[in-house]
């Protein structure tokens, strides 16, 4: 294969029109045109009314001499149904993200973003083309002769044509006079904008990655944000284009495919189950009734984790079983060992913070119990690994948030995945009911006749939300780049610092956190005499970085009346002799953790530096100013 490449091209190939480039009518609007005046049945000599037209500059900064999008209204007084066509076409996108391919019999032709290449495969016995890479000029002569043999070749296919049988001949005529009909239609809309100036408007992002804004990063006066996650073009377009097409969805097509499609493909998991929920809460109750739970089942769940990892599972009346934290936040697999019995049903792991559990050793424990289900609750953890393989996709099923701040996120929304067909047919009665499952759910399981009601519930996910979080799954590997490297260097330039403990290393072995956020643990007793936890937090909110948290919703479930005395809410499915199996004292781990923890967020995108700058700045300037009193 030859490639001929001519680069450093000033702008784009659809940059201008002198580029082989053309407004978006022209490059899009042309075959959409010519399908409308196709259906409404234009005979020769007539063209449709241009009512209305108007042309946009959406991405201004492009620098394109020409429309990216446009609005058009025809009508077609002469057609017997009086048809009126309302078009909008647009290629909004960055100019590196755009590409033509044209392929023949011989090669292919692509313009990629700044680039134009050819790639030759001369047919046997033909002369094949030779450059030399060191001497540009011989790119423009053999690109130049190979456009001359390709248009050498069209014009003796129209001959061919016009010279061919009767029936090809008309049939060539036909087309031609459509053509005809469509090209002055679209000078038209051309004609009819020429009086109006394209509109321009602001343009949001000029690179093709989803930025998140560090607000207000370099000044120092001024309140540190990280807005999370972006509302920018691209979800702008991406919600745009789903309202348009679908604001409910009953099976498992459109948007819901797409992302539940991805999903698994990221996750290296294409013969497993995924399921769209609308939060990451219901996906876990999901998760919950697939794996069979019932009155007096022992459930394991770490003591330290956000509640919703373990409320869905109070609605079947189970017991839960805490176990303590080893030093990162996570469940350690010792105390599982300790906890379980004949009577645990499911051992819930959930990835703190981002961090991976060990997973070694919680499999090692679990490997004596085969009967015993392990689920994972990934909500934080979008990304992360442990030993190069994807939370998630250790256990029997897992469960994800989409929720607001999280790495990957719609606003609100949930997803799990599994293995087990069983357990998939058994979320969609849970929560999708009638259509989804009468077309994912075999006709000849035993459950398949509750498919119109399901369970009565209704878990469906929005389609608007899922539009967001696809645009977010898609950049999740440049999320974790960057999350990755920031994280690393606030670790590295505060591991000086003798009071301030990471619980896990960005160079861990085995470990690859998600950085959800990181956490660090306040060792007063390594500290300045009277510097505590909260006053520290205190005095980096004074400075400006406020998105400094500690983060006290999340804290020992043992603790909670949900836990503790059920029976007072849910009395339909505890009686009032209930107790819960644990004690206090095994969890000294996740006290010391809960009561020293604070965080920090960490950027996802490139303009993060700045503000990572400034939080490793402000946070030295604090400890210096400290330990110098």
């Amino acid at each position: 294969m030859l490639k001929m490449c001519v680069s450093n091209l000033s702008e784009g190939w659809r940059a201008s029109t002198a580029l082989a480039g053309g407004g978006a009518m022209v490059d899009i609007g042309w075959h959409l045109l010519d399908t409308v005046i196709g259906l409404a049945n234009v005979h020769s000599g007539g063209t449709p009314n241009i009512a209305y037209s108007r042309l946009f500059h959406v991405r201004n900064s492009q620098g394109y001499d020409c429309e990216d999008s446009a609005e058009v209204i025809l009508t077609f007084p002469s057609t017997v149904s009086k048809m009126t066509a309302h078009l909008t076409v647009s290629r909004i996108g960055h100019r590196d993200e755009e590409n033509l391919v044209i392929t023949g019999k011989e090669g292919v032709l692509t313009f990629d973003g700044n680039e134009v290449c050819v790639h030759f495969e001369p047919a046997a016995g033909k002369e094949r083309l030779c450059y030399n890479p060191s001497q540009a000029s011989n790119y423009q002569s053999d690109i130049e002769t190979t456009f001359m043999e390709f248009y050498q070749q069209v014009q003796e296919a129209i001959t061919g044509l016009i010279l061919g049988s009767g029936e090809v001949y008309q049939a060539y005529y036909t087309h031609q006079d459509q053509d005809l009909i469509v090209t002055q239609t679209l000078q038209a809309i051309y004609k009819y904008a020429k009086h109006q100036r394209i509109e321009k408007h602001q343009d949001l992002t000029d690179a093709p990655l989803v930025k998140s804004l560090a607000r207000n990063a370099c000044d120092p006066a001024q309140d540190l944000v990280m807005m999370w996650p972006v509302i920018d073009q691209t979800v702008d377009n991406a919600v745009l284009t789903q309202l348009l097409d679908d604001i409910s969805i009953y099976g498992n097509g459109g948007i819901f495919e797409h992302f539940e499609t991805e999903f698994k493909k990221y996750h290296a998991a294409s013969s497993s189950y995924t399921l769209l929920h609308n939060s990451g809460t219901n996906a876990l109750h999901a998760l919950y009734f697939a794996a069979g739970l019932i009155p007096g089942d022992e459930v394991i769940f770490p003591v330290y984790t956000f509640h919703a990892t373990c409320s869905p599972a109070m609605h079947f009346g189970i017991t839960p079983v805490f176990c303590d934290v080893v030093e990162n936040g996570t469940i350690s697999a010792s105390a599982i060992a300790s906890a379980i019995t004949t009577k645990t049903k499911v051992v819930v792991v959930t990835h703190m913070w981002g961090i991976p559990c060990n997973m070694d050793a919680i499999r090692s424990v679990l490997r004596q119990w085969p009967r015993v289900l392990l689920l994972e609750d990934c909500s934080h953890a979008h990304g992360a690994a442990f030993r190069g393989q994807l939370v998630g996709t250790f256990g029997d099923g897992a469960a994800w948030s989409l929720q607001d701040q999280k790495i990957v996120s719609g606003g609100e929304g949930g997803i799990t995945l599994t293995k087990h067909a069983d357990f998939h047919y058994r979320q969609l009665l849970f929560g999708h009911y009638n259509k989804r499952c009468k077309l994912q759910i075999p006709p000849d399981h035993h459950l398949y006749h509750f498919s119109l009601t399901g369970a009565g519930l209704k878990n469906r996910a929005h389609p608007l939300a899922i539009a967001i979080a696809l645009s977010q799954l898609r950049q999740l590997s440049v999320f974790h780049k960057f999350k990755t490297e920031y994280s690393s260097q606030i670790l590295s330039k505060l591991s000086r610092i003798p009071f301030l403990d990471s619980p896990v290393s960005a160079n861990e072995s085995g470990t690859e956190p998600a950085w959800y956020a990181l956490t660090i643990r306040f060792k007063a007793a390594k500290g300045p005499r009277g510097l505590t936890r909260e006053t520290f937090v205190a005095e980096l909110h004074s400075r400006g970085l406020v998105d400094v948290d500690i983060p006290r919703s999340t804290r020992l479930l043992h603790q909670q009346p949900l836990y503790n005395t059920p029976q007072e809410l849910l009395p339909h499915v505890y009686s009032e002799y209930y107790s819960v199996r644990c004690n206090q004292l095994l969890f000294k781990e996740a006290e010391a953790f809960y009561n020293e923890a604070f965080k920090l967020p960490v950027y996802a995108t490139e303009d993060g530096q700045e503000a990572t700058d400034r939080y490793v700045r402000t946070v030295l300037e604090v400890v210096d100013r400290r330990t110098s009193q």
